[in-house]
């Protein structure tokens, strides 16, 4: 990464800013992740524990075959040698800033800022796996793909103060435009003709190519706002904002938003001094608009590069329906906050209040396969967020030659869908297994559901007469929001040197773990308690009881009951219809099958509390002396060490699944299965400024 930034006055009132951003990354061989056949870690949770990797060592066959697969993942071994991928990413961000002082209250801005990304990606898969299609046969593809996106934005500012200088006039009035153009090329073999041979060209078949596939997107706004101020001790401030988005139907595509907040300084009403005390108090009203992605709105024709039948390409719709009556979002937001300084800002507290309400949010559903789409883009209904975030700064130490800072940052976010569309009661946003994350009414947003063994509210165990576990399906699991998160960074700075750690924590949340079900179900690990051995009190030898219950075996299991669906208002809430019932205890024999390796039947016995305390980040600094570095004109220049995700202190998940471990960053969150272990990262940075 390069860092460049200019300043150059060009005239008098003439004024330049320029920055520009290089950034290169060039990866090879990311890991197959999640529940593919290629990734290694997934492997772990079906590997027999009886079988090393000593074992699979030899993974090739003279012939050049995959020697064997464990329970349909491939050797681990063939993955790391006869698998590759790499992308090359190239991203160049810049901006420029041209300001005029027309007036002495009076600036007229002209701005230009361009995101320019090219990657140029590159999978390739040996033949000779086993698994039968692409594995056996091999495959290559080769993507390229550019996003460039403009923006333009012109704006007038205007300042200044009237009535002897206690009222303060601030106005400004802009416009702008954004464009996002993204485009890509793919070519891919589904077969190779020579093994071992990475290229385009090494197969006998045509290879499936897409043509140039263009994204295009334009939002245009025109934008405006007032602040007025009384004696530095009352402001005003009034913004409004209208956008127009191309991805908007004509009749929807014009969306307004308005801000309007009120800020008191009683210290400077009272005329205290600042180095002592300082005060703010302020409250918001804001609303919010948003689009959507391009080509939502009309069916258009997909060439794919999957379209050939019987050696002749083929045009198809695609698998989403489209909706050309889409709304735009809008989110309403209510703030109150304060600013609060003491000591001589030795001691400072940000505290803010906030609720806000998303409307028309636009959402992307499955629906049944049998109406020929698999999923209907439409506006879902409304979605509300309310909570804290307390930010607090504290300076211990301040000494000639050395200064110890503390920031603590606390948020809580509490959310609810309060609303869907008509004919909907829920729309699922993920899945893995039995496992499911939705949106329902009156529900926290990514609430969970899943399979549960059924326990009363004492605690209790339901089991059925035969002793088998009673199941309650789709049942409410948690949300993998967390209750709050902290963090505590520490600043310490000692002559040219300096050092920073940071901790974080977060509290509550849920994380289902498709890993875990795997290993347990397939008895690589020995789980929780109720899978450990010495859990089980073994009375009789399995078959050789003599009874009716010889095919269960010989085990009994503290706390479980004989569930009686008369005595209960349902399954799911296990409320007792008479209120002094007592179930009966089990006293038989269960199988260990049905209550000790059960976790692909029951999701709540591996659906875990993903608390945790981590040390985020390190870092050592070293700042050059300005003495020397004055002789080659450089204003700073600084060198460090940086360390993150270093040590996990606390965590309640099991050792090795990570608590923030995800699908996906996006509705994937709260569940994992084969993620990678907590890793850590380790660089230098280096900064110049002239």
């Amino acid at each position: 990464t390069l860092n460049l930034r200019f300043f150059n006055t060009l005239t008098k009132n003439l004024t330049l800013d320029s920055k520009i951003t290089f950034i290169d990354d060039d990866t090879k061989n990311r890991r197959y992740s999640n529940q593919s056949g290629f990734n290694p870690l997934y492997m772990y949770t079906i590997l027999a524990r009886s079988m090393t990797l000593d074992q699979l060592k030899y993974y090739k066959t003279a012939a050049g075959t995959e020697t064997v697969m464990v329970g349909g993942i491939h050797n681990p071994y063939w993955t790391i040698n006869e698998t590759g991928n790499e992308d090359a990413k190239m991203r160049v961000l810049a901006n420029f800033d041209l300001s005029y002082q027309i007036l002495p209250s009076l600036k007229a801005t002209v701005k230009y800022g361009r995101e320019y990304i090219s990657t140029n990606s590159m999978e390739y898969r040996n033949s000779g796996a086993l698994g039968g299609g692409n594995d056996t046969k091999g495959y290559y593809r080769r993507q390229y793909n550019i996003t460039d996106d403009s923006h333009y934005e012109w704006l007038l500012i205007y300042n200044d103060h009237f009535f002897n200088k206690e009222v303060s006039v601030m106005g400004t009035l802009g416009g702008s435009q954004l464009d996002y153009k993204g485009s890509w090329l793919n070519a891919s073999l589904q077969s190779l003709k020579q093994a071992g041979f990475a290229h385009i060209s090494n197969s006998d078949d045509t290879p499936l190519a897409d043509e140039d596939i263009r994204s295009q997107k334009r939002i245009r706004g025109l934008y405006g706002s007032l602040s007025f101020g009384f004696k530095d001790f009352v402001y005003l401030d009034v913004t409004g904002r209208n956008d127009w988005s191309s991805t908007l139907p004509a009749k929807n595509n014009s969306y307004f938003y308005p801000s309007v907040g009120l800020s008191w300084l009683p210290t400077e009403m009272l005329g205290l001094s600042s180095n002592k005390f300082y005060g703010k108090l302020r409250a918001n009203y804001a609303q919010v608009g948003n689009d959507t992605y391009p080509y939502r709105l009309l069916p258009y024709l997909d060439l794919g590069s999957g379209n050939v039948y019987g050696g002749y390409k083929y045009v198809s719709l695609p698998s989403t329906v489209p909706n050309n009556h889409l709304k735009p979002e809008q989110t309403r937001s209510l703030e109150f906050g304060t600013d609060l300084r003491f000591f001589n800002s030795r001691l400072n507290f940000d505290i803010t209040y906030y609720k806000s309400n998303s409307f028309d949010q636009i959402v992307q559903a499955d629906m049944s396969l049998s109406s020929g789409y698999s999923s209907r883009v439409f506006n879902a209904g409304e979605i509300q967020n309310k909570g804290w975030e307390i930010a607090m700064n504290v300076v211990p130490v301040v000494q000639k030659e050395f200064k110890w800072s503390m920031d603590f940052n606390f948020t809580k976010n509490e959310s609810e869908i309060v609303s869907m569309v008509d004919g909907l009661d829920q729309i699922q946003i993920g899945q893995i297994f039995d496992f499911t994350n939705v949106l329902r009414v009156g529900m926290p947003y990514g609430a969970m559901f899943g399979t549960k063994w059924v326990t009363d509210h004492e605690g209790r165990l339901m089991v059925n007469s035969d002793g088998s576990p009673v199941k309650a399906n789709n049942t409410y699991l948690g949300n993998f929001n967390p209750d709050f998160m902290l963090s505590v960074g520490n600043h310490f700075n000692w002559k040219n040197f300096d050092v920073y750690f940071l901790i974080d924590m977060k509290k509550g949340g849920k994380l289902y773990s498709g890993t875990m079900r795997q290993a347990i179900r397939n008895g690589v690990i020995s789980g929780n308690e109720k899978q450990q051995e010495d859990y089980w009190k073994r009375t009789v030898i399995m078959g050789e009881s003599g009874g009716s219950d010889d095919v269960w075996g010989g085990t009994t299991f503290n706390n479980t009951y004989i569930y009686d669906a008369t005595k209960y208002n349902n399954v799911n809430d296990m409320n007792p219809v008479d209120p002094n019932y007592v179930p009966k205890k089990f006293t038989g024999y269960l199988w260990p099958g049905n209550v000790g390796y059960y976790a692909d039947d029951f999701c709540s016995q591996v659906t875990y509390d993903a608390s945790f305390i981590k040390l985020r980040e390190l870092s050592v600094g070293y700042s050059l002396p300005k003495s020397l570095i004055s002789k080659i004109k450089m204003s700073n220049a600084r060198i460090s060490l940086v360390g993150r995700n270093l040590w996990i202190l606390y965590q309640k998940t099991p050792k090795g699944i990570d608590p923030e471990a995800a699908i996906n960053a996006g509705n994937g969150q709260g569940m994992e299965s084969g993620s990678l272990p907590p890793s850590t990262t380790l660089g230098m940075d280096v900064k110049i400024e002239f």
